[in-house]
């Protein structure tokens, strides 16, 4: 990838980014060369951790880090769904929130459990 002035820009920054452009525009690549960068500057148990909406993007994201990094620094990325990193969150601490464990019911089990209740909504929701 050539870097121009924009990416040498974004690749000298410190502090949170945000960069927004269409699909093949690079976005990935100079997000992979900022992380694989900051990798030095990590503290024992610090990670960069790529966050994205789909898996398929995790896992061309993981493909494109194993071949931009050294083999040693690849202990140092997470690669995650939002929804997989935040489901972790709320396993994790859910609890914080209102003092109770969080619980989890799957799609297909809520709507059988639904059928079979007979109390109103409100009493469903508590």
């Amino acid at each position: 990838m050539e870097i121009d002035c924009t990416r040498q820009e974004i690749l000298d920054s410190r502090g949170h980014l945000l960069i927004k452009g269409g699909p093949g525009c690079g976005k990935t690549s100079i997000a992979l060369l900022k992380a694989a960068a900051e990798v030095p500057t990590l503290g024992a148990n610090q990670k960069v951790l790529f966050l994205s909406f789909s898996n398929a993007a995790v896992k061309e994201i993981a493909a494109r880090m194993r071949d931009a990094s050294p083999a040693d620094d690849r202990h140092s990325f997470e690669m995650r769904t939002f929804h997989s990193f935040f489901m972790e969150v709320v396993r994790s601490h859910g609890g914080l929130l209102n003092g109770r464990a969080p619980n989890f019911i799957p799609p297909d089990q809520e709507r059988l459990l639904r059928a079979r209740f007979t109390g109103t909504d409100d009493e469903w929701r508590s």
